[in-house]
């Protein structure tokens, strides 16, 4: 066994004079400013280490308050490593999940059992207040478009309230107060100035209010209308318990403020009390902190803190929390100046820098190797242009790399995550393999979509061949394209006669059934695990070099999905994906939790607050512009969407703007002190660089940039194989094109290739829908006054306006069930209302005249336009016209637009530099005009213009607005003319291939559709697999830190199941299971069909039975309560009334005898957790469900539910409950908690509902003889070899078994080689 008390004596003897101190300083409050790279984490677990050798204290007296889970998960392996298993005893958390605990141990304090809260739950309830009281009148309201926009500013208000305590009244109050002030602010006051005018200005005199006033007016009319959205959302929330990290900070602040005993008992219970990031902690959770350690004269609690590294004032933190605390305790105060990381450079460089804000001088020296660090001045340089900047470091990147530094030695820091993401694309493309710190967004992800949309596929009523070639298309089923392409005309029912798409159709068609025919319940998360074994996506998964990522997102949807049905009981997955609907109209980010270990042949990609706590030899800060309109460094901050507070309830007495300049200054001290051995800077010039690199001068080494090697510049090209020519042929016979085909071809050529080529049908959106309602209408507003169509150019009445109004709810009643809402249903009702009004009400606007609407040309040939074109005289043009005028001697062609007026500008421009064959708008006009002049009508002596009619502008007193006539000239004809020509020639060849490229948003410009879905099948130029899974071992190694019997026996059944369990992780999502046991599949079982739901609650009501003495009507009445909480995971065959019933039966019969004679009170314990160490540091664990200690006796009691039958035959040598039975055995006689001398362990397995026994249960015992236990610890000793070298080359090897199906794709003996060579090398 290892000599602890010389381990810790070994390590303490490396601490530096003031780290001792702070150690050895073990009584009354101590505070020890640490700065960056200091060894902070160090002193904290040697100073636990030292109170609990020599200070006669109980682990769990003592309480390590941290930032981060990491910083937990790292302190308590530091305890272990210093004072063995006693260390992992020690209450070390987050202060949230410290709180959580209280909540939980003290649920009868707090309610009901509350629920933590996730961020779609969250979006979900504020949806529905949203949706429910944001009516036309409110400040909030927004009818198309981004409909959530004040999402956040609401989530931020609702923080605001909790954090601060206020309501309603308190910003009627305030409000009113601060109006008063301005009425009666005089000159020479801010307010004054602000507001009113100083001297006469036009008709305005001294003393009247400025235009802002009416403005500042409003803002607090949408303040308060948030705070009333707020409210009830907080209704809502407080309805269904939830509750989220402030609420679980404030439920126990509250408690401990206002119950005595309880404050006392948490205070008493807490000897000694650690708070780590100390500078990090908001004002709430230092109130907190405060109350744990009340009623204590000279408290011990110690804080390590770094008042230059508080970087976190936007949640609430204040920069004064060392001073605040030192003036409340009068700690003994220690500060660390030796600093271990950095090069004296680098220490004197970000010294210099933060020595321009207030602060407490401290002086840091290189102490650790790094003090024979060169002194290598950071590096600054600057580049022409963003673009250049990236490509820049790029290169420098490479040449470290070459040049021997590892990879996961070079950190970028940057200030925003969408900087990040371009950055790491880039490196991508060039080969380097990247870590980025922040998660990925689960609606942009494209195996998500493809999920969503096969889920939404077989949840329609039929099969539609026309949606299964959308679906055929993923790179799940391996079809070329070619293949979809002979389907193209195939229309909804038709037979498939492909083969391979004959077999996928099948087998959608199978899961359709199932989904659709079931007569019990199928919840989401088994309709997803049906659908990717039938699917065989689990294959596709472990196939892909992308497995990872991919099993991170399949995880993320099933998590989506529990938490979906724990809100809507019985939820089906229809109603999840109306669900996920929503989400997505909300615009919210779902982040992705990567299931993956960081390799370390990857650089490091962070945000500057990303990087708090980590280190590298090489930084680079990138990026290091201040932005427009007086934007500092990081830049970013979108301050539009922030709703304004009036002085009243803000800070007060601070300067916000100087208060923010220090915050990033130290945000950028921060970053730079992350560099070991060389930083560097860099900025573009196309903003200014950042302010913070003056704070520089004399301390920095400019250099110049020399010329960027052009092959590292590299732009993804997005070609697909072509279509073979008899298809494309096939494509083009009879082929006419239209204006919207040609715009989007000349967009991106694969427009073509999906829409026209494969046929695939586009996504019915909202735009699309309400465009079609209104423009119907629009057609059917002029009627023929003869009994001409109403596409005939003829003379034509317009209808009134309440016939119009009747005839628009009608078509809208007709299409509406398109919208994915009622709040879209609703908006769109509205508006379409308006509009139609808006039309009628600008006087003489709607006249009678000879009119033609939606007039369809078709047939136009192009060798009827061109006279040099043989080879395309047949082709032909069409398109519809929204409506023609007559007007003397003009005709006019008319086109409605709905949507954004702004937004259509830039589609109206001519042809320039800029866009050389102009915009969209203005070559559908030119096409118009063309058509129209062609087709055949008698335009003698008649101008043809075009005009268009944006029928939605709120910046018009009419409500809509239309364009000048545009005037077609002969070369705007002869552009256009060409364009079609090229486009035609193009088309026939099949050269409709190759995308646009652009896969990434530019400004107003958005990725496209087309690219991306090419893209979203097409695998990584360059793979990390091999280090991925290397790093995802070693991480899951560490994680796993003790085996419980039921992983063993999972792992003795098929040994492969490890892998999957809990390193890819895709078990549950998947599905998957070993093969069953072949005795069960032998065996036939009358057990009734209860389910997990019903032996969790069984377990949870014996519990309370034993725990509070309960009564029989006592215990049904828990059991009851505890089934309805329970409900949403039921997913068995039987109902919750069912269960509710059967249960009760069952309870009553366990009170007729069992309960009044089994042993109670202080003769048990209950839920037993027992921790041990074996021989080899091999760690097991166990949670018994009951110990009974019957005078010599040791009883282990266990209840099992479910079949009987199947139970005895586990009971049987080598079966799981025999194995169980042994495994107690074990952890009982090693366990250092329970003495086992001279008594005898005796272990008793009631079977609870046991249908062949006339009293409706049975008591069955296992005698574990030493050979058994010999043989158990074997298979523990086995398993930990095996797990710890990664060895599965073992495994059940039966046909059935999913792990060893999809183990076949997996390089075991690779993993094991190079597990190996890491674990050798570390």
């Amino acid at each position: 066994m290892k000599n602890f008390k010389s381990i810790y004596q070994e390590e303490y003897e490396k601490l530096n004079k003031q780290q001792k101190q702070a150690v050895d300083t073990v009584e009354g409050p101590v505070m020890v400013i640490a700065g960056p790279g200091t060894g902070k984490t160090q002193i904290l677990s040697r100073r636990v280490a030292n109170i609990l050798t020599n200070y006669h204290t109980n682990p769990e007296e003592i309480v390590c308050l941290t930032y981060t889970e990491a910083g937990a998960s790292e302190m308590l392996d530091r305890l272990e490593g210093l004072i063995g298993e006693e260390g992992r005893k020690v209450r070390v958390s987050t202060i949230h999940a410290f709180c959580s605990e209280l909540i939980l141990a003290n649920s009868k304090l707090f309610g009901e059992e509350p629920k933590v809260i996730t961020d779609a739950v969250k979006y979900e309830i504020l949806k529905e207040i949203m949706d429910e009281y944001i009516k036309e009148d409110s400040p909030f309201y927004k009818n198309s478009g981004n409909r959530y926009s004040s999402k956040d500013q609401l989530l931020e208000l609702f923080t605001k309230i909790k954090r601060e305590n206020i309501d309603k009244d308190d910003f009627k109050i305030v409000i009113d107060e601060y109006f008063k002030m301005i009425d009666l602010s005089v000159p020479g006051e801010e307010l004054y100035k602000k507001f009113k005018y100083t001297k006469k200005y036009k008709d305005k005199k001294p003393g009247d209010f400025k235009a802002e006033y009416d403005k500042e007016r409003q803002r607090m009319q949408k303040l308060l209308a948030g705070v009333e959205i707020v409210e009830k959302y907080k209704n809502k929330i407080n309805e269904h318990n939830y509750f989220d990290f402030d609420d679980m900070i404030l439920w126990i602040i509250k408690k401990l403020e206002v119950d005595n005993d309880f404050q006392s008992s948490i205070s008493n219970s807490i000897k000694y009390l650690f708070v780590d990031e100390f500078q990090d902690t908001s004002v709430v959770q230092n109130k907190l902190v405060d109350l744990l350690v009340k009623g204590k004269t000279s408290p011990n609690i110690f804080v390590v803190g770094d008042d230059d590294q508080s970087i976190f004032r936007f949640q609430g933190v204040s920069a004064k929390n060392i001073q605040d605390f030192d003036k409340k305790y009068q700690p003994r105060k220690i500060v660390l100046e030796e600093n271990y990381r950095s090069s004296q450079a680098i220490i004197d460089a970000s010294r210099q820098l933060i020595s321009h804000n207030p602060r407490e001088e401290k002086v840091l020296v290189a102490a650790g190797d790094n003090k024979y660090y060169n002194y290598q001045l950071p590096i600054l340089k600057s580049y022409r242009s963003v673009e250049d900047e990236m490509f820049g470091v790029l290169s420098e990147i490479k040449n470290l790399i070459h040049s021997g530094v590892s990879p996961n030695e070079i950190g970028v820091i940057y200030g925003r995550n969408s900087y990040g993401e371009e950055f790491a694309n880039i490196l991508r493309d060039n080969g380097i393999f990247v870590q980025i710190k922040e998660k990925q967004n689960l609606f942009d992800n494209s195996f998500f979509k493809k999920i969503s949309a096969i889920l939404k596929y077989i949840c329609q009523n039929s099969k539609d061949v026309r949606e299964l070639r959308k679906i055929i298309c993923f790179d799940f089923f391996e079809v070329g394209l070619s293949e979809i392409a002979t389907i193209r005309n195939l229309k909804k029912d038709e037979n498939i006669l492909i083969p391979s798409i004959e077999e996928i159709d099948k087998k959608l068609e199978n899961i359709r059934k199932k989904v659709s025919n079931s007569e019990k319940y199928l919840s989401p998360m088994n309709v997803l695990s049906y659908l990717v074994k039938s699917l065989e996506i689990d294959e596709y998964i472990m196939k892909s070099k992308e497995r990872y990522n991919l099993v991170s997102v399949l995880n993320e949807i099933y998590k989506l999905m529990l938490t979906e049905c724990q809100i809507h009981p019985n939820l089906t997955i229809r109603g999840f994906l109306n669900k996920i609907s929503a989400l997505q109209e909300m615009k919210i980010n779902l982040p992705i939790e990567t299931i993956s270990g960081a390799p370390s042949n990857c650089i490091q990609l962070m945000t500057a607050h990303g990087s708090k706590g980590l280190e590298f030899d090489h930084v680079f800060m990138m990026k290091c512009n201040d932005g427009k309109r007086d934007e500092m460094w990081p830049g970013g901050e979108n301050k539009s969407d922030k709703l304004t507070y009036p002085p009243g309830l803000v800070r007060e007495d601070e300067d916000e703007k100087v208060l923010k300049k220090e915050e990033n200054r130290r945000l950028f001290y921060v970053a730079m002190t992350r560099a070991k051995k060389v930083l560097h800077l860099s900025y573009s010039e196309e903003f200014s660089k950042t302010h913070f690199i003056n704070d520089l001068v004399g301390i920095i080494d400019k250099v110049e940039v020399v010329g960027l090697p052009k092959n590292l510049q590299s732009k993804e090209e997005v070609v697909i194989s072509k279509l073979p020519e008899d298809i494309v042929d096939e494509i083009m016979d009879g082929f006419s094109l239209s204006v919207s085909t040609l715009n989007a071809f000349l967009k991106c050529p694969l427009s073509f290739y999906f829409n026209k080529g494969l046929k695939l049908p586009s996504e019915t959106n909202e735009a699309m829908v309400f465009g079609s309602i209104i423009h119907e209408v629009l057609e059917q507003i002029f009627i023929s006054k003869d009994a001409s169509q109403s596409s005939e150019l003829t003379e034509k009445t317009v209808r009134s306006l309440e016939e119009t109004l009747k005839l628009f709810e009608t078509i809208f009643e007709e299409k509406s069930w398109q919208f994915s809402s009622n709040r879209i249903k609703r908006d769109n009702f509205n508006r379409g209302r308006k509009i139609i009004e808006n039309l009628y009400n600008k006087p003489g606007y709607l006249k009678e005249g000879v009119i033609a609407v939606e007039h369809d040309i078709k047939g136009v040939k192009l060798g009827s336009i061109l006279d040099d074109s043989e080879t395309l005289s047949n082709m032909e043009l069409n398109g519809k016209i929204d409506k023609i005028e007559c007007d003397g001697d003009i005709i006019r062609l008319i086109d409605y637009k709905t949507g954004n007026v702004k937004n259509a500008k830039e589609k109206l421009v001519e042809p320039n530099e800029k866009e050389p064959i102009g915009g969209d708008y203005w070559r559908q006009a030119v096409f118009y005009y063309l058509l129209f002049t062609n087709s055949g009508f008698d335009i003698s002596n008649k101008k043809v213009v075009v005009k268009y009619v944006f029928i939605e502008d709120s910046d018009t007193e009419e409500g809509f607005t239309e364009t000048p006539d545009i005037l077609i000239s002969k070369s705007d004809t002869d552009l256009v003319l060409e364009l079609i020509k090229e486009a035609f020639m193009k088309l026939e060849k099949g050269d409709f291939n190759k995308g646009c490229g652009v896969v990434k948003r530019q400004s107003q410009v958005y990725p496209c559709d087309h690219c991306i879905r090419v893209l979203d099948n097409v695998l990584p130029a360059f793979d990390n697999i091999k280090e991925i899974e290397v790093a995802t071992y070693m991480k899951s190694l560490n994680k796993y830190k003790s085996l419980s019997v039921s992983k063993l026996n999972k792992f003795l059944n098929c040994q492969k199941s490890f892998y999957f369990d809990n390193v890819l992780q895709l078990t549950v999502s998947a599905g998957l299971s070993a093969s069953p046991n072949e005795k069960y599949s032998r065996s036939t079982s009358s057990a009734t069909p209860t389910g997990p739901v019903f032996g969790i609650v069984i377990h949870e009501t014996l519990e309370k039975i034993y725990k509070y003495s309960l009564q029989l009507g006592e215990a049904l009445n828990y059991y009851n309560d505890s089934l309805q909480l329970h409900k949403e995971e039921i997913s068995g065959e039987m109902s919750i009334n069912e269960l509710r019933e059967y249960g009760q039966q069952l309870l009553k019969k366990l009170y007729e005898n069992y309960i009044p004679n089994s042993l109670k009170g202080e003769n048990v314990s209950l839920e037993k957790e027992i921790n041990v160490k074996l021989e080899g540091n091999f760690l097991i664990n166990g949670i018994i469900d009951k110990l009974e200690y019957d005078d010599d006796i040791i009883r282990v009691v266990d209840y099992k539910t479910g079949s009987a039958e199947r139970g005895v035959e586990e009971l049987g040598f080598g079966g799981n409950y025999w194995r169980q039975a042994v495994f107690y055995t074990i952890l009982l006689e090693h366990s250092a908690e329970i003495d086992t001398k001279d008594k005898r362990i005796e272990i008793q397995y009631i079977f609870l509902d046991d249908t062949t026994n006339a009293k409706g249960y049975s008591i069955h015992t296992v005698n574990v003889t030493k050979k058994d236990m010999n043989l158990v610890l074997s298979q523990i000793h086995n398993f930990w070899k095996l797990v710890n070298t990664a060895d599965f080359t073992g495994g059940c090897n039966k046909d059935d078994c999913d792990y060893c199906r999809l183990a076949k794709f997996v390089d075991f003996k690779l993993l094991k080689d190079n597990l190996a060579e890491k674990l050798e090398n570390k």
